[in-house]
């Protein structure tokens, strides 16, 4: 049933995403996650006449699209986010664990997970067995606490250094 689908309806709605996504991977990963949605309702889409069928394909690849500009709109650019490069100098993964050491465990795992071990939010949900949305606020906010510990020790290190300089 779901071969029939895909070779049913894939170019078609290969063409759809493509207008819809200006990244053919973005394309594409719609395209795998509506076949997929499709596996997971195949005695539905059992009982559907054929035109029923094309609209459900058509109407969850939209949906699962918008799931996707919903979720981006919550990321932020990766330039802001703290990284662990492959081939990291032993001093700065001191610093990092140092920085990640000044939040809470739940912000921390989260941060570690998405950023030193590479995994995606719906990756982490699942071994945390929360929403990926959820994992997602925790990213953010241990982001934004992160950056605000960053600034008041930076503020504190110039305030420092002026009452060293003045005496």
């Amino acid at each position: 049933m779901i071969a029939e689908l895909y070779d049913t309806y894939y170019d078609e709605l290969k063409q759809y995403a493509s207008a819809r996504c200006i990244n053919p991977d973005d394309a594409e990963d719609l395209l795998q996650e509506t076949f997929l949605k499709a596996m997971t309702h195949i005695e539905l889409l059992k009982i559907l006449s054929h035109s029923q069928r094309r609209a459900w394909l058509y109407r969850v690849l939209k949906n699962i699209h918008i799931d996707l500009i919903r979720r981006r709109k919550f990321e932020i650019p990766t330039d802001d986010l703290i990284e662990m490069p492959v081939n990291a100098d032993p001093s700065n993964v001191m610093d990092t664990e140092r920085l990640l050491s000044k939040i809470p465990v739940r912000f921390r795992n989260v941060m570690e997970m998405k950023y030193i071990l590479g995994m995606t939010s719906n990756e982490i949900s699942r071994i945390l067995s929360m929403e990926p949305s959820s994992v997602r606020f925790r990213i953010y906010t241990a982001q934004h606490r992160l950056r605000s510990k960053t600034a008041s020790t930076a503020k504190k290190d110039v305030s420092t250094n002026k009452i060293s300089n003045n005496q």
